[in-house]
């Protein structure tokens, strides 16, 4: 999880996650509430963050690079 910067908002709703998922992860599986983690339009209006995910195999250098890097 990672937030831009600290302000005086009282609910600022700023919170950005990077997710690496297996690679054989199929985001048509996901239903229900959870289907909107992987919608970035859809998370940001009904859970207040920006969700951005990736598979395994994307991650170019490893994963902790690409976190690193994000």
């Amino acid at each position: 999880m990672f937030g831009s910067f600290v302000t005086a908002k009282p609910a600022p709703r700023d919170v950005d996650v990077f997710l690496v998922m297996e690679d054989d992860f199929a985001v048509a599986t996901v239903a229900g509430e959870a289907a909107a983690v992987f919608d970035h339009a859809l998370a940001h209006d009904r859970l207040g963050a920006s969700i951005f995910w990736m598979r395994a195999m994307a991650a170019l250098g490893g994963e902790q690079a690409a976190v690193e890097y994000w």
